[in-house]
């Protein structure tokens, strides 16, 4: 299950761009 982890790390990635 490495979606969950992805969205989470690419969620605060994104917002902090």
């Amino acid at each position: 299950m490495g979606l969950i982890e992805f969205s989470d790390e690419i969620k605060p990635r994104a917002a902090s761009n």
